[in-house]
């Protein structure tokens, strides 16, 4: 399996009504999306300093599931017109991840 995690940056103009509408549709639009085995996106608990805004975590089996996921239709529709407004930068990277470590992914708060 591949874990697609992805970090942004928002604008400093950014209201917190535009993180929550992002939240929000990326949230409901998860479900709709087969390929995806595990999907959450958040704003960060700024726990530690100088890290991102926000993340989401896909994931999905292959890299053929990548693909479908981030062409998917109604990804391209959120990134257009909730999240391209209001990001400054996005970074992204996959990595594998096994059966176990979904299944605790499945399990945490």
């Amino acid at each position: 399996m591949i874990a697609n995690l992805t970090l942004f940056h928002f604008t400093e103009t950014t209201a917190p009504e535009q993180i929550d509408a992002l939240q929000a549709a990326l949230t409901a639009m998860a479900p709709r999306i087969p390929e995806l085995r595990f999907y959450r996106a958040a704003p960060s608990l700024r726990i530690r300093p100088d890290g991102a805004d926000f993340g989401s975590l896909a994931v999905v089996d292959d890299a053929a599931g990548i693909d479908a996921y981030l062409d998917h239709p109604l990804h391209q529709r959120i990134a257009r017109e909730l999240a391209a407004p209001i990001v400054a930068s996005r970074h992204a990277v996959q990595f594998e991840i096994d059966e176990a470590g979904l299944a605790r992914l499945r399990t945490a708060p």
